[in-house]
């Protein structure tokens, strides 16, 4: 993630040190932005997790739950996939 984080703040023409942080469903959550103030890098660090594609099964229909437990669907309340789409504007 710090890699990734590095090489995609360094393409949008940002610096490496978060603009915004907070927590998300009780993970550390930051955001980068490039100099024209746009958001262009966000990061989530899951504490604990090993590989594998964070989900938010809930018991209902929330825009935010998705997916299922299951091998390397790891349940930790997070949904990947929605906080994906969002930052990409597609929700």
């Amino acid at each position: 993630m710090t890699d990734l984080m590095k090489q995609c703040t360094d393409v949008h023409g940002a610096d490496q040190t978060a603009d915004a942080s907070d927590t998300v469903a009780g993970h550390p959550h930051q955001v980068f932005r490039d100099p024209a103030g746009d958001p262009v890098v966000e990061t989530y660090s899951i504490t604990g997790m090993g590989h594998g594609q964070p989900v938010a099964p809930g018991s209902g229909s929330g825009s935010e739950q998705c997916g299922t437990a299951g091998s390397y669907i790891l349940d930790v309340n997070l949904c990947a996939a929605y906080r994906l789409g969002r930052a990409w504007g597609l929700g």
